[in-house]
C-alpha cells in the first residue's frame, strides 16, 4: 500500500508558530510568496507513493518541526483515503535535513483541492486575515473559543453595568427599566421614565400636532351646538394641564436619550429658546449606549415617522380651510354672542365718514359689512387685495398715525379715526354721531 503525506495549515499544539514557519522555509525550500500559501489552510500534498518504511521518517521530521500533518492511503486509481492522522508529539529536538533522495519534493496543490472559503477571518490577538478556521495561522489561536469566550466576559460586563445603574437609580429614587432591546416607551401617557430616540420623537410630535387639531375641532363643536359655558370651561382647565404635561414628558424622554436631566425639558417654555431647543432634540443623536435612563430604544421606522408627519401636514391644512371658512363654528359662536341690537335706519348721521378696509377672502370683513348694513350705518368698504391706490392710502394713514406692526382686517377709519384689528360692533357705533 502507497500512502501520500497531506497538510491544511495547520500547527500541533504548544508548536511555535514562527519556528515552525521558519523550519518549513528550511525543509522544503520556500520563499515567502509560496510559505504564505503553504500555511493558508489549503490542502497541501507533500509527498505522494510512499511505502511504511518510507512513510515514518517523513512523518517525524515534520512533526518535530511542529506541522500537524495527515498520512492517507492512495487507491489504485490514483484517489487518497483518510488514514490515521499522526501521532502527536511534543516537537524534539530540531533533526538535520532528511537525506536528498528522501527530501520532500516541491509544495504543491493537490488536484483535489476543495474551494477556497467563502469568507475570511481577522485573528482577534495577532491581526491577521486568512480563510476561516479553527486555529491561526499565525499565532496558533483557537478563535472560534476566544471569541465565545469574550462575547461571555462582554457579557458579565454588562450585566455588573446594569446592577450598578440600577442600583444608582434606586438611590435616587428612580425606577429601573427592564433590560430587554424592545422595551419601548407609548407614545401616549404621561410615565417619564425611559429614552426617545430622534424619529420616534418625530412621530410623537406630529401625533400631538394631530391630537391637538382634533381637540381644537371638538370644542368648536361643542360651543356650537352645546352653547355651555361650563363644560367649555371644564374641558379647558382639564385639557390645558394635561397638553402640557404630555409636551413636558416628550421632551424629557428625549433629553433622557441624550443623557440629560428631564429638568431640561422646562426649556421649551421659554419663549425663543424653546425653537433652538426643539431644533437641538430633533438633530442632536442620542447616546449609543445605556445610561442612567434605561436601554438604547429600538429605532422607529421612518415609514412611520414621515407618514405621521404627512398626516400632521394634510390635517392642518384642511383644519386651516375649515376654520378661515364663514360657516365654522368659530364664526357662528361670534355670530350667536350678545352683541348691540341693530339700530333702526337712519338713526346715526349721514355726515359720518365711515370706511373700512376689507380682504376679498375674509369671512370677518363679510360678517362686519352685514351688521354695519342690519345697524343702518353708511359706509365706504376699500378692498386692500385688489385695489393698489387704496392699499397705499392706507400704508400712508398707518404712518400717520405712527402704527408699526401687522394689522388684522377689518380695519376701520371713522371720522378721522383709526379703528384695527377687526374692533367689536359696538366699538364701531360708539364712534358714531348720532
Amino acid at each position: 500500500m502507497r500512502f501520500r503525506i497531506t497538510f491544511r495549515g495547520e500547527l500541533l499544539p504548544g508548536a511555535d508558530p514562527a519556528a515552525a514557519r521558519e523550519h518549513a522555509r528550511q525543509m522544503l525550500g520556500l520563499d515567502a510568496a509560496r510559505l504564505d500559501a503553504f500555511f493558508s489552510g489549503r490542502l497541501v500534498v507533500l509527498k505522494r507513493g510512499l511505502d511504511a518504511a518510507a512513510l515514518a521518517p517523513y512523518l517525524e521530521r515534520l512533526s518535530a518541526a511542529g506541522l500537524s500533518v495527515q498520512a492517507e492511503a492512495e487507491t489504485e486509481a490514483g484517489a487518497a483515503s483518510p488514514a490515521a492522522p499522526a501521532a502527536v508529539r511534543e516537537p524534539a529536538t530540531p533533526l538535520p535535513p532528511p537525506p536528498a533522495a528522501q527530501t520532500p519534493g516541491p509544495v504543491t496543490p493537490a488536484a483535489d483541492a476543495p474551494p477556497p472559503p467563502p469568507d475570511d477571518i481577522t485573528c482577534p490577538r495577532c491581526g491577521e486575515r486568512q480563510p476561516r478556521r479553527t486555529l491561526c495561522r499565525g499565532c496558533a489561536l483557537d478563535i472560534p473559543r476566544y471569541l465565545a469566550a469574550q462575547a461571555g466576559i462582554d457579557a458579565e460586563r454588562r450585566a455588573e453595568a446594569n446592577a450598578a445603574r440600577e442600583a444608582a437609580l434606586i438611590e435616587r429614587g428612580l425606577r429601573p427599566l427592564p433590560h430587554d432591546d424592545e422595551a419601548r416607551v407609548a407614545l401616549l401617557g404621561f410615565s417619564f421614565h425611559g429614552r426617545m430616540r430622534r424619529r420616534t420623537y418625530l412621530l410623537a410630535g406630529a401625533l400631538q400636532f394631530c391630537v391637538l387639531l382634533l381637540a381644537l375641532h371638538f370644542l368648536l363643536f361643542v360651543a356650537t351646538h352645546v352653547a355651555s359655558a361650563p363644560l367649555l370651561i371644564a374641558l379647558l382647565v382639564i385639557g390645558t394641564p394635561a397638553v402640557l404635561v404630555w409636551s413636558l414628558r416628550l421632551v424629557a424622554l428625549r433629553c433622557h436619550d441624550l443623557g440629560w436631566s428631564g429638568w431640561c425639558s422646562l426649556l421649551v417654555l421659554v419663549p425663543v429658546v424653546n425653537l433652538a431647543a426643539w431644533l437641538v432634540l430633533l438633530l442632536l443623536p442620542g447616546q449609543k449606549h445605556d445610561n442612567d435612563y434605561g436601554p438604547r430604544p429600538p429605532p422607529t421606522p421612518w415609514l412611520f415617522a414621515i407618514a405621521g408627519v404627512v398626516v400632521s401636514i394634510v390635517l392642518g391644512i384642511v383644519s386651516n380651510q375649515r376654520l378661515n371658512t364663514p360657516d365654522n363654528g368659530l364664526v357662528q359662536v361670534m355670530r350667536d354672542a350678545p352683541a348691540t341690537p341693530a339700530a333702526p335706519a337712519g338713526r346715526y348721521a349721514a355726515h359720518n365718514r365711515v370706511v373700512m378696509y376689507s380682504l376679498t377672502t375674509c369671512p370677518w370683513c363679510r360678517e362686519k359689512r352685514e351688521q354695519l348694513t342690519a345697524a343702518g350705518v353708511p359706509f365706504t368698504e376699500l378692498f386692500l387685495d385688489t385695489d393698489v391706490a387704496a392699499m397705499r392710502a392706507f400704508e400712508a394713514r398707518l404712518r400717520e398715525a405712527g402704527h408699526r406692526g401687522g394689522v388684522g382686517t377689518p380695519s376701520f377709519e371713522i371720522n378721522g379715526e383709526l379703528l384695527l384689528n377687526n374692533p367689536p360692533l359696538d366699538v364701531v357705533l360708539a364712534r358714531l354721531a348720532p
